[in-house]
């Protein structure tokens, strides 16, 4: 996928780039959007449940919203994972490459920075096919 830099809750840029060597699991959401805010306690928990793998990273990508609200919600919510801020053009030039039409969305980004699976299920339904996806990985080492 394209290199993108994007805002953390520090004010620190990060870019996709940072995470070459892990696999990915991307919460696109909102502060707005009702079923982002619900699906927060499972994807804690999910998140929780590899917290031991380090092959894997879990980045919420906030899209469409100010920087104030987004701050409030990560921290009210405590929403686990790396929390970022897509601004500026950033926001549509995810969206656009993503083919981003509604929220929440997710995507499955392998190591490299390949698109695995866009369109991805939530969590916790997502859980099985991220430990497949780890588990191919450590096989194509051997």
């Amino acid at each position: 996928i394209p290199d993108f830099y994007l805002t953390d809750e520090f004010d620190n840029i990060v870019s996709i780039r940072d995470f070459k060597d892990k696999i990915l699991y991307v919460n696109f959401w909102a502060t707005w959007c009702g079923p982002c805010i619900k699906n927060i306690p499972a994807l804690n928990s999910m998140i929780n449940e590899f917290s031991g793998d380090e092959k894997i990273a879990f980045l919420n990508i906030c899209i469409d919203s100010e920087k104030e609200k987004w701050t409030i919600t990560t921290s009210r919510h405590k929403l686990l994972g790396m929390n970022l801020l897509a601004e500026g053009n950033w926001n549509s030039k995810i969206r656009a490459y993503l083919n981003i039409k509604d929220i929440p969305h997710y995507t499955i980004i392998g190591k490299g920075n390949i698109l695995l699976e866009n369109f991805a299920d939530k969590a916790p339904l997502v859980g099985d096919r991220i430990s497949e996806i780890s588990h191919e990985y450590i096989k194509m080492l051997h």
